[in-house]
């Protein structure tokens, strides 16, 4: 696929590719549209970030000119969890970003600051995205299937593990000089079996973790051979 011709309206740029990020892409833009997004003075850059911390985040830098909304809106959405947990991404997370969008762009052309993030406002943008449905309630924290703790791992973060077993057993935490005190003093506790953590090799990891793992490595293989999807 010749993704440097993919296109979708009302987004400028992006870095779509894989299947789920191309139907990702393209909700993004029919909710654009249907909120009536003014895309040929403010510019959506679109971008799926597999070392980002949350579900999705974005920036506004808008100016008025001539009373109207110019600039650039940078969307970002982790790419993991698309595979991880794709339709609470599309139903839920997508929505919850582009009505911070909308709202952010609407605070711009009223001259207004927002005072909280997710108020009254963000919350009628979020029924408009999601066509009302009461199967879709506007909230500050999005609850998925996520697993974040390869992307944890990936940035030199230490590996332990407590009693829980099974999977939920590992957990990954910052490679700080505190938290290697607490582990060697076994002051690290899991706050569910109240066992102290323990460091353990990365050669234990269970599959779930691993298999995560796998793919963000290749995944970071193939945008660096695309140079127009490393944006």
């Amino acid at each position: 696929m010749n993704t440097e011709n993919l296109k979708f309206p009302l987004i400028t740029q992006h870095n779509a590719e894989y299947p789920r990020e191309i139907h990702a892409a393209k909700e993004i833009s029919r909710l654009l549209q249907k909120a009536n997004f003014p895309g040929d003075d403010v510019w959506i850059d679109l971008r799926f970030d597999y070392a980002l911390s949350d579900h999705s985040t974005s920036s506004i830098d808008v100016m008025l000119i001539r009373g109207a909304p110019h600039g650039i809106v940078k969307i970002s959405l982790q790419g993991l969890f698309l595979m991880q947990d794709f339709e609470v991404m599309i139903t839920q997370v997508i929505p919850h970003e582009l009505a911070h969008v909308l709202h952010g762009v609407g605070a711009k052309v009223s001259g207004v600051e927002i005072q909280k993030p997710h108020d009254e406002t963000w919350v009628g943008f979020f029924d408009q995205l999601t066509g009302n449905d009461h199967d879709i309630e506007a909230s500050a924290k999005v609850r998925g299937d996520f697993d974040d703790r390869a992307i944890r791992l990936s940035r030199s973060a230490i590996l332990v593990q407590c009693e829980c077993g099974d999977a939920e057993s590992y957990e990954v935490v910052a490679d700080t000089t505190g938290n290697s005190a607490k582990l060697s003093n076994e002051e690290l506790k899991c706050s569910t079996c109240k066992f102290p953590y323990v460091r353990v090799s990365r050669d234990s990891l269970p599959k779930r973790i691993a298999d995560d793992q796998t793919f963000l490595e290749k995944i970071k293989c193939i945008k660096l051979q695309h140079t127009h999807l490393q944006r």
